[in-house]
């Protein structure tokens, strides 16, 4: 969704991250100017399920804004997380991130009509390019300054608002009642009902809260119902042309054609690797690179380096020697300068009296370790 690209691109590139008290979950703190901004886990309900939807939860609890950032080519996967938190009171930014990905799929959202159905600002933004993110700048500091909209955007059932009127009632002194937590009490929402603990009536809270073990199901299925419904007519979708790779994908999951694909992309795997790679490619190391590069390395390296050949160049040449001419016992070595020939030859090493007596003197050594 591109949530951490946008926290940066809102407050640039400096963060602190430290773990919220008593957890092990990080959490991204920096500044735009003089507000603070939180990079929180990210989360799908309000009701938490891991360490870190728990975390991000009591975040919110602590927060004047929220920016509920989306993909925008999944909105309607994550519409029903904003109307719960439209609901439960919060103030809400939504931002319909990677727009441009969404485009290419033909996938067009109307942000204009959105924000009149939700009440609540939309804009789009493309926050590896920044495109849009000073339009949100804007509208975070108007919604601080101007605060939020009391709303009811989910069209409960008659049961649901008869229970939701009762449980206000129990709420109607209490902090969960203040911030428009009665939606969270009804879903159990575990850190809600903390809230609510101390309160007097906070029994005759749970019974109204345990009514029934469907209810959260209920209020869930309202809520998918109205996201649904909401962006009837904001979506818009429009024929693209097919990329190659889009088009090799659909022939490869096509039923007629995907076999026999499969077979030649294995096939093609096996050339590559087990004809090319282990034989075309290895002759081509052990002979011409051996020949014309190796061989070239090593002369120069021999007479530019100190003692190259005493670290071990002779001593692979050496054993080289003893197995092409079947030599098993080190006291049958010839003499050392019949050897320097042949070890020279091929590199075109230049035979000078210097490099002679190293290299007789580095045949001995390897001569006594055989």
């Amino acid at each position: 969704m591109g949530k951490s690209a946008l926290f940066y691109a809102l407050t640039g590139k400096y963060a602190t991250i430290s773990n919220y008290p008593g957890t092990t979950v990080d959490v991204a703190i920096a500044r735009m100017r003089d507000i603070e901004v939180i990079d929180t886990p990210g989360m799908h309900s309000l009701v938490p399920v891991t360490g870190e939807e728990e975390v991000a939860r009591r975040l919110l609890e602590e927060v004047d804004l929220v920016v509920h950032v989306v993909d925008a080519k999944n909105i309607k996967r994550a519409l029903p997380f904003t109307l719960q938190l439209i609901e439960a009171g919060f103030n809400v930014i939504l931002v319909l991130n990677l727009v441009d990905e969404a485009e290419k799929l033909g996938i067009f959202i109307n942000e204009k009509m959105l924000e009149q159905r939700l009440g609540i600002p939309v804009i789009k933004t493309i926050a590896t390019e920044k495109r849009g993110v000073g339009s949100l700048k804007e509208e975070i500091r108007r919604r601080i300054d101007g605060g939020k909209d009391g709303r009811q955007v989910i069209s409960s059932a008659p049961r649901l608002r008869r229970l939701s009127r009762k449980l206000k009632r129990c709420l109607k002194e209490t902090t969960a009642f203040q911030k428009g937590h009665g939606i969270l009490l009804l879903l159990k929402d575990p850190i809600s009902l903390e809230m609510v603990k101390k309160e007097r009536n906070y029994d005759k809270i749970v019974e109204r809260v345990n009514v029934s073990s469907v209810l959260p199901y209920e209020i869930m299925r309202e809520i998918y119902e109205d996201a649904e419904e909401m962006l009837k007519g904001v979506m818009r979708y429009e024929e693209t042309s097919k990329g190659l790779t889009k088009k090799i994908g659909v022939l490869f999951l096509n039923p007629l054609f995907g076999i026999p694909l499969s077979i030649l992309s294995l096939a093609f795997i096996y050339l590559l690797a087990g004809y090319i790679g282990a034989q075309i490619l290895v002759d081509f190391i052990e002979t011409w690179f051996e020949e014309n590069i190796n061989s070239a390395v090593n002369a120069f390296l021999y007479q530019n380096v100190p003692n190259y050949w005493d670290q071990g160049v002779d001593r692979r040449r050496l054993r080289d020697y003893n197995a092409e001419h079947q030599i098993r016992d080190s006291n049958n070595l010839p003499d050392s300068d019949d050897l320097l020939p042949r070890f020279f030859d091929s590199g075109g090493f230049k035979i000078t009296t210097e490099n002679r007596l190293s290299a007789r003197w580095s045949l001995q050594e390897n001569r006594n370790e055989l």
